[in-house]
């Protein structure tokens, strides 16, 4: 079956891509075709980038699976690729590789060897192959074009709720449950130390914002599947570690239990303040019980960008392949 195609690297899944993929899954609707994404796995730029991305793999997959989207590839964007003219590209692997027959891109989309192809070279391609296309025009917040790179530098520099606006739901970050010092639980706040991707953009500071549990990726919900209230320290704890690994530590207000091993979300409502060290515990717990009070009035429930985003969807895969 022939397949409407979009592709690029979908870093984020933002407002700007959601458009795309809503023309996608219509075109495909229309004309009776398949729709599917070729996800790129990284940018060039972002290979090894001390920040990361705004979605690894695996929760790139995942949120377009909640689009709508039923086939999803994730492509590993080699140098073999990356050295294509526009035109073998497009003939080999969308033509031959995908038997494209309807193609749908951002107006901005670049391909080819140097980024040398645009829109206009894709439509003309798509035309004389007798192939459909769509060219969908950049979206827009507040006269702010919608991009990945700007999401990642807002994040960075604390500007969450800006950021939330672009992206089009509340920022997150997923990981397992490890073992931590223990220092808040001897402060009286236990909080949970999450193993994340290690390709995970991680601003630092101290959030506000909401958790909840993966539900099916660990077959065990927290407080029934809730979600709570809750504030996020990341960073290197430099009160108590002289470490340079930053770690998540979520504390989820009104929780009590055991959550070793399970996977949990954390939903970025605003940026609290940065992290400092702090001359003692004691002046430590001072500043947390603060931090703790601007965090736990915050809405309780996160924007998600669908109805399947829900964290009981989080062990979708997102396997790469190499073209």
């Amino acid at each position: 079956m022939r397949k409407a195609i979009t592709l690029g690297f979908f870093d984020g899944v933002h407002k700007g891509h959601v458009k795309i993929i809503g023309k996608l899954l219509h075109a495909a609707s229309n004309d009776g075709l398949s729709p599917l994404v070729i996800a790129f796995d990284k940018a060039p730029e972002l290979k090894g980038h001390k920040n990361g991305v705004l979605t690894p793999r695996r929760e790139k997959a995942r949120l377009l699976r909640s689009l709508g989207v039923k086939e999803t590839r994730i492509v590993n964007l080699n140098k073999r690729i990356r050295k294509m003219s526009p035109e073998s590209f497009f003939n080999d692997i969308l033509v031959k590789k995908y038997n494209a027959g309807k193609v749908v891109v951002g107006s901005d989309f670049r391909f080819g060897r140097g980024r040398t192809g645009g829109v206009k070279r894709l439509s003309s391609l798509c035309k004389n192959a007798g192939i459909g296309f769509v060219s969908v025009p950049v979206e827009k917040v507040g006269g702010i074009k919608v991009s990945s790179s700007t999401i990642r530098n807002l994040l960075m520099n604390g500007q969450v709720e800006r950021a939330n606006r672009l992206l089009g739901r509340d920022y997150s970050v997923t990981g397992v449950v490890v073992k931590g010092r223990g220092a808040g639980r001897a402060m009286g706040f236990p909080t949970a130390n999450l193993k994340t991707d290690r390709d995970k953009l991680l601003p630092s500071g101290v959030f506000a914002g909401s958790a909840g549990s993966a539900g099916s990726a660990r077959k065990v919900m927290i407080g029934g599947g809730r979600f709570y209230r809750a504030a996020a320290n990341i960073g290197v704890r430099p009160t108590f570690t002289g470490s340079k690994k930053v770690v998540p530590e979520i504390y989820a207000h009104g929780f009590s239990g055991n959550l070793l091993g399970k996977e949990i979300t954390f939903f970025f409502s605003k940026k609290i303040r940065n992290e400092k060290k702090f001359s003692s515990a004691d002046e430590l717990k001072k500043q947390v019980l603060r931090d703790l009070r601007s965090a736990t009035t915050t809405n309780a429930t996160p924007r998600c960008a669908a109805a399947g985003q829900g964290i009981e969807a989080m062990s979708v895969p997102g396997k790469m392949e190499t073209i």
